[in-house]
């Protein structure tokens, strides 16, 4: 796809790169939570599976990274797919109300969404310049002056809780968000708060929040195989207090 400039920000598909029209980098949404999630160090975590296991510390490193390589693949080919199928469906059922699906409201010249038709939006590019901030939504609803965020996800498995230490008790996040259970389905939480965040400065309610969860399988092939339905459908509560303190943080961190 290349680059696509959109309302004063640049995002690189190929980098997977947000910059605004002066060439200052926002930081996606996706990278701003992994840097409140605690650091692992995997190079022991290696050592020590390769001690149990056999091998070496670098093959189990490799090939796990040639894993995680695989499922992003694997992930960005069904988020294509469905985008497809939406636009050549050209309507799509969203709590009980079809929405017009068209190609044409993909290339947005606005230089903000305050006045959007009512529809589905997908892969919309989302930016708040006051942040730094940019990201890709999978679906944004606009029905009147609602918003709706609707998401995919292929993981293996979501977690709805964080380790448990017999000591140190449920692993939390980093601070300010030292208070929030680390993982996935809180991490989720956060992404898709931050989208409705975004949407909120153009004037829209946000309504509801949710992610389908397609299952991702390994086939008797050893082939990996993403659910056609999903296997569960998360309904998100908007936590808009907690993306206000991360961003003020976000922020305060950030050389300007």
């Amino acid at each position: 796809m290349g680059s696509i400039i959109h309302n004063k920000v640049i995002f690189d598909d190929k980098k997977h790169k947000y910059t605004n029209a002066l060439g200052r980098e926002y930081t996606s949404v996706t990278t701003l939570i992994g840097k409140y999630k605690p650091k692992k160090d995997w190079k022991a975590i290696a050592t020590a599976y390769a001690k149990k296991n056999g091998n070496t510390a670098s093959y189990w490193l490799a090939k796990w990274n040639r894993i995680k390589e695989d499922a992003c693949a694997v992930g960005s080919d069904f988020h294509d797919k469905k985008e497809n199928e939406l636009l050549e469906a050209g309507e799509d059922l969203h709590f009980d109300k079809v929405y017009k699906v068209d190609s044409e409201r993909y290339v947005v010249t606005l230089d903000d969404y305050s006045d959007l038709s009512d529809g589905v939006y997908t892969e919309m590019l989302l930016w708040h310049h006051d942040y730094l901030l940019a990201g890709k939504a999978d679906k944004i609803i606009i029905d009147g002056k609602y918003v709706d965020v609707d998401d995919y996800k292929t993981n293996k498995e979501i977690d709805e809780v964080s380790y448990f230490h017999p000591t140190k008790g449920y692993e939390k996040m980093l601070s300010p968000l030292n208070k929030i259970n680390n993982c996935t389905l809180n991490h989720y939480t956060l992404q898709l708060s931050m989208y409705a965040f975004m949407m909120e400065q153009w004037g829209y309610t946000v309504r509801n929040l949710q992610f389908r969860w397609h299952q991702k399988i390994v086939d008797n092939n050893g082939n990996a195989v993403i659910s056609e339905e999903p296997t569960k459908i998360y309904k998100i509560e908007y936590k808009r207090s907690t993306v206000i303190r991360l961003l003020t943080h976000h922020l305060a961190t950030t050389p300007r």
